[in-house]
């Protein structure tokens, strides 16, 4: 994105439009125009909300004022022509993101502030959590299946919410839960969270196969092709989404787990570790990607230090050590 707003740049240009249109009146090129202008604008501010910096207003205000863009004959374009905007309204304003930026902009009287939801009074805040739980539930549907083929959902995302709505009875009202409404409320479910647990537990899984499996006569061969898709998978999840975690010291845990599968010592040696036989090279990049500061919150919250041996290293270093150190919890300096 360029040092203006997406709002500044659709007013400038529906000015554009203005002259192209006095010019070339019921001409298709019009259209065109608009249709390439707003495709572009979509696909910017879609790739933008995938930011932590994302400026929700700013969106919001730029779809509206698109939308009342007039042709020659005074129609909205947007309601005549096929654009990519109602995909990105879709996809940019999660109810999530809408109930979060309504309680911002209510300001102190943000607790007062209420929806029905089938015919039921809840605030924006018990608002925000039951659809952070919808979406954890659709994310870990989508994963399992996605992973396994299958889908088996055991974690309650609506705990929190004191009530399961998948098992009241028809009959039975949404019951308002007492809660404490906070300052911020970051959304524990959602895609993100969901597969940072999933790799977890995934994890997990291979370090029973390894306890269970090592001594067969074609561990190497089978250890690859039935976790080998799935780890590059997941960590190109967590890699792509690094900037919106939080705290990104949950990504380094991860990773730190991931490493204990295998012994730097033995690399290219035998017996090989899972980690020699498969290490995507998208962990390697992540590795590499995580500054220092990071791995500092991270050690100042495991209690190690390593990064006093290597104040000199700098994030952009070439085979940087300071990492692998964290990782496997030794150093590698001699």
């Amino acid at each position: 994105m360029t040092d203006t707003t997406f709002y500044n740049e659709a007013v400038k240009f529906a000015a554009e439009m203005e002259e192209f249109i006095a010019i070339n009146e019921d001409d298709d090129s019009v259209d065109e125009k608009f249709m390439e202008f707003s495709k572009d604008l979509s696909a910017r501010m879609i790739a933008a909300s995938k930011k932590s910096d994302f400026d929700l207003g700013d969106v919001i205000d730029t779809i509206r004022y698109m939308e009342q863009i007039e042709d020659f004959h005074g129609n909205v374009f947007a309601g005549d022509i096929d654009t990519d905007l109602p995909q990105a309204t879709q996809e940019i304003l999660t109810p999530v993101r809408v109930f979060s930026h309504m309680e911002k902009i209510s300001g102190k009287r943000a607790s007062r502030n209420f929806l029905v939801l089938n015919g039921v009074r809840i605030n924006l805040e018990q608002a925000q959590m039951f659809y952070d739980a919808l979406a954890g539930l659709n994310a870990d549907i989508a994963f399992s299946y996605l992973n396994h083929g299958k889908v088996q959902v055991e974690n309650n995302y609506f705990e929190e919410l004191e009530i399961n709505p998948l098992q009241m009875p028809e009959a039975e009202e949404f019951e308002e839960p007492v809660i404490q409404l906070t300052e911020k409320r970051e959304p524990r479910f959602g895609p993100i969270n969901v597969m940072l647990r999933m790799t977890n537990e995934f994890i997990g899984q291979i370090k029973d196969y390894i306890e269970e499996n090592s001594q067969q006569p074609n561990f190497h061969d089978e250890i690859y092709d039935r976790f080998g898709t799935d780890i590059e998978a997941k960590f190109s999840f967590i890699s792509n989404n690094y900037a919106r975690i939080e705290p990104k010291t949950r990504v380094i845990g991860i990773l730190k787990e991931f490493w204990s599968l295998g012994n730097l010592d033995n690399m290219n040696t035998e017996p090989l570790s899972f980690v020699d036989i498969l290490c995507p090279q998208v962990v390697i990049q992540l590795v590499q990607d995580i500054p220092n500061e990071d791995y500092i919150a991270f050690e100042n919250e495991t209690g190690t230090e390593f990064y006093k041996l290597h104040e000199h290293e700098a994030d952009d270093a070439v085979h940087r050590e300071y990492p692998f150190d964290v990782l496997t919890g030794r150093s590698l300096k001699k």
